[in-house]
């Protein structure tokens, strides 16, 4: 049961950062966008989930099984928040070019938004467990 409830908010904390990355970098664009975002948002974040869930389970098969306590937990979470939230401020950009205008900008790092999307979700999805008597 607390597999599943990790899984449940993973997904909706993959579609809503999924969504605000998407509106934030541009991708709002009227009223169809309020139909198409949220749904490749789901869509994006069950995929992520289920990628998380078969790395548990092949890092758990392995002997490699993903355990850092809580707190450790907590502080991976937060860091990947401050990629996500941070990370053209902290150096982690690349160049891009605006199609329309030509217009040359910085903004976050595919690698960097991806690993930081990639490690948030993994890690609400695997969260470790309270005591070691706990059902996995």
């Amino acid at each position: 049961m607390r597999r599943i409830i990790a899984a449940a908010v993973a997904w909706i904390v993959g579609t809503l950062v999924y969504v605000v990355a998407a509106v934030l970098w541009g991708g709002y664009d009227g009223f169809p966008s309020l139909i198409i975002l949220p749904i490749c948002g789901v869509l994006v974040g069950a995929a992520t989930v289920g990628l998380s869930l078969f790395l548990g389970l092949i890092l758990g098969w392995s002997g490699l099984s993903w355990q850092p306590g809580q707190l450790g937990a907590v502080l991976v979470v937060l860091g990947s928040l401050m990629v996500l939230s941070a990370g053209s401020s902290l150096g982690l950009v690349a160049d891009y070019m605006q199609p329309d205008t030509g217009e040359h900008f910085e903004a976050i790092h595919p690698v960097a938004a991806l690993g930081g999307y990639l490690q948030l979700v993994f890690t609400i999805t695997n969260w470790p467990r309270s005591h070691p008597s706990a059902d996995r």
